[in-house]
Order: structure tokens, then C-alpha cells, then sequence
């Protein structure tokens, strides 16, 4: 299964991939620009008291999938100019991650036109969650953590407590080993 993984993860960083991506992410940007349009000169007409919420959610998407063209075209020219495949892979994964943040932003400030009703319930609703996602927000620290202060990289061997392995990926909220010369295993195969 992790091999399978690993392949799929090599598969989606070439070329060809991220072109069809950047392709299909034009022509969202498109769809949603003539929507705007139509909607806007009233070209089309939807039942009047959507056409405002339409017409929002038609702009907040033209611009959330500009972010995410944006990011694309960073991560093929990440893909083609870094010569170190660890420095690579956690750039890719930042810039996926800043990305993700701005389009909800943009989601956010496009849909509510109330910022103060907007910010008071988004503080409201990150108390609560802050709460309940106590240990994924920490381990999202330790990611950050790694990535800044490298004390592994994918590939490397380490050990943790009892666990020796391999590491072959290095998530937002977890690292995943293949473990080694564990228990049951008297030689260096991986379990």
C-alpha cells in the first residue's frame, strides 16, 4: 500500500500532470468569469433572489481558482528548478498549504458581507475548535517544526522509543516510518 502511495506521489509531480492541472484550473477560471459576466449584465437571469449569492460565489470562485492557477505555476517551477528533492517536496507542500489558506479567505470575505458578524463567529468558532483539535494543531507545529529545522528528511533511518525505520513521508500531521528490525524480524527487511 505505501509503495503504491510513494508512486502515486511521483506520478503527480510530472510534467505532464501538472500541465493538465494548470489546464483544467484555466478553464474553471473561464467558467467562472462567463457566469460572472452573464450574471452580472444580465445576460441570464436566475430567480432574482439568488442572483446576488450566484454572482458572489461565481467571483469568489474566479478568484479562489486564480490562487490555486498561482500556485500551480509556483509548484512547476518549484518541480523544475530545485535541485534538492527534499527542499522540493516541502515547498510543494507549504505552498499547497498557503494556498488552501488564502482560497478559504477569499471564500470567507467574498460570502460574508458583515466583516464584524464574520469575524466575531470565526473567533467564536475557532475557540470551540481550538479546544476540540488541540492535538492536530500540535502536530501541525511539529511539522512545521521539521520543516524548518530538518532533524530528518524522507529517507532517513531513525529511531523513536522502541521503533526503527525508515521515513517515507513527512505529513502535516503525522511522519510515517517503515518500520525494521522489529520483534518477529531478525534482519534489516522491513516489516
Amino acid at each position: 500500500m505505501e509503495i503504491k502511495r510513494d508512486q502515486d506521489i511521483r506520478e503527480s509531480v510530472q510534467p505532464k500532470n501538472q500541465f493538465i492541472w494548470l489546464g483544467s484550473y484555466i478553464t474553471a477560471l473561464l467558467i467562472c468569469l462567463a457566469v460572472y459576466v452573464l450574471l452580472h449584465f444580465n445576460v441570464i437571469k436566475i430567480y432574482s433572489r439568488y442572483d446576488d449569492l450566484v454572482e458572489k460565489l461565481a467571483q469568489a470562485g474566479f478568484f479562489g481558482v486564480l490562487v490555486l492557477t498561482a500556485s500551480k505555476t509556483i509548484e512547476i517551477l518549484i518541480v523544475k528548478r530545485s535541485g534538492s528533492r527534499y527542499r522540493r517536496y516541502n515547498l510543494v507542500r507549504l505552498t499547497h498549504l498557503v494556498s488552501l489558506i488564502a482560497v478559504g479567505f477569499i471564500l470567507v470575505s467574498f460570502l460574508f458581507t458583515n466583516w464584524y458578524a464574520a469575524a466575531v463567529s470565526l473567533g467564536l468558532f475557532s475557540l470551540i475548535l481550538g479546544f476540540a483539535l488541540q492535538t492536530p494543531i500540535s502536530s501541525f507545529i511539529g511539522w512545521m517544526y521539521i520543516i524548518i529545522r530538518v532533524p530528518y528528511r524522507i529517507g532517513d533511518r531513525i529511531q523513536i522509543d522502541t521503533f526503527r525505520g525508515d521515513v517515507i513521508e513527512i505529513g502535516y500531521l503525522d511522519t510515517t516510518l517503515w518500520e525494521f528490525g522489529g520483534d518477529y524480524l531478525t534482519n534489516d527487511l522491513p516489516s
